[in-house]
């Protein structure tokens, strides 16, 4: 056994992937705690990474609401520490959790996309087109859409992203 489950409080262990041998995973701590931890799948290698004031937006990926890019996973939590939608990265490498950017001060679920070009991310959050190198600076808004225009689904073909919203076709640049 690698973490003690009580069912009672709803913390249960879910996936959000592996790099190099060791898997991450997230864990609702009620009342609104998102803890990341790491397992190289003994006892003692299963730790706590960070805990997150803010729920994993999982309202588009229900497995796990993460993405990965590389080494490094990517989630957006709503309503955490007095902001709205916010872009958090876990670094595979370095084993750490880390605030990238605050996108919004909106405070609602809503679709989030992602795709991944070379390095970066694409992300559409809230009827807005982001841009990130999972660094503060480096993630940039793009294009900010019309708020009729929800997107169907983000696709990366080599280094272009294409992506639909309720009657139009657009590709990345």
């Amino acid at each position: 056994l690698l973490l003690p489950h009580n069912w009672d409080d709803g913390a249960c262990p879910c996936p959000i992937g592996s790099v190099d041998g060791i898997l991450y995973f997230w864990r609702f701590e009620p009342p609104s705690i998102q803890a990341v931890w790491m397992s190289d799948g003994t006892p003692e290698g299963t730790v706590e990474l960070a805990a997150v004031d803010g729920m994993v937006n999982t309202y588009t990926n229900p497995e796990t609401g993460f993405f990965r890019v590389n080494n490094t996973f990517y989630f957006i939590t709503i309503d955490g520490q007095g902001y709205g939608d916010a872009l958090w990265r876990i670094s595979g490498n370095k084993q750490a959790v880390s605030l990238v950017k605050v996108l919004n001060d909106e405070r609602k679920i809503g679709d989030v996309y992602y795709a991944s070009i070379g390095d970066n991310l694409l992300i559409f959050n809230q009827h807005q087109l982001w841009i990130s190198d999972g660094t503060e600076t480096g993630t940039l808004l793009l294009k900010e859409l019309d708020n009729t225009n929800d997107i169907g689904e983000m696709v990366a073909v080599e280094d272009t992203v294409f992506f639909n919203t309720e009657d139009e076709l657009w590709k990345s640049d």
